[in-house]
């Protein structure tokens, strides 16, 4: 109930904490064909933490190598919107190219 500005460092270092453990559970997942125990971690990260960019990038390659287009669109529509209405810019270059060329692909299909 108080803010102790210790409390606070400790906070921040526990979150970090948190934040590098679950990348590694969601590296390790990927390292072993376990695509949907990848994806709950990252939904995770993206609950508690909404503007890590990365949970986004790696839920969209999760769900287009199940073929799930709907999902992938989900997670480029929410990042962008996140992105645009809490710090007022725009996703990364490197994930918004990534999505574009993944849509032109799946369209010439």
């Amino acid at each position: 109930d108080y803010d102790y500005l210790w409390a606070e460092y400790e906070r921040e270092r526990l979150r970090r904490m948190w934040l590098s453990l679950a990348k590694t559970m969601s590296s390790f997942y990927l390292g072993h064909g376990r695509v949907r125990e990848a994806i709950n971690v990252n939904q995770r990260i993206q609950n508690l933490h909404p503007l890590e960019e990365d949970s986004y990038m790696i839920l969209m390659q999760l769900y287009a190598s199940l073929d799930d287009h709907a999902a992938v669109e989900e997670q480029y529509q929410l990042l962008t919107s996140r992105w645009e209405n809490e710090l007022g810019s725009a996703a990364n270059e490197h994930i918004t190219k990534w999505y574009h060329i993944w849509k032109q692909e799946t369209e010439q299909k």
